[in-house]
């Protein structure tokens, strides 16, 4: 017996399920093995090879602030307000007390 194409396409005809069975097989052993041999390598964890603009931002950030990280950031801005106007300072307390009372782990920072 040959091993040629036709060979393999008559074997194939005669056998339609046989040939879909061998494939699926064949499937759930590579995907197996693929998992097994490497789930090491498989991850979505990366690291930029150089030290991008980006990098360099969050690395002074984070020194600026210091350890940890903030999740939320609430900016508050007006037209014709400052810091210093006592008016929006207190919208700025009461917005920081209520944002306190909600998680307690809130800090203010006015610039």
């Amino acid at each position: 017996m040959r091993l040629s194409s036709a060979t393999v396409a008559r074997s194939s005809a005669k056998r339609p399920w046989t040939v879909v069975g061998v494939w699926i097989v064949t499937l759930i052993v590579s995907l197996a093995l693929a998992g097994g041999l490497l789930a090491d390598a498989l991850t979505t964890d990366f690291s930029f090879t150089d030290n991008p603009e980006s990098e360099q931002a969050a690395a002074l950030i984070e020194e600026l602030r210091g350890e940890g990280t903030i999740p939320e950031l609430v900016v508050i801005t007006a037209e014709e307000a400052t810091v210093a106007d006592p008016a929006y300072a207190a919208y700025v307390g009461e917005l920081q007390e209520a944002l306190s009372a909600l998680i307690p782990e809130t800090e203010a920072i006015f610039v």
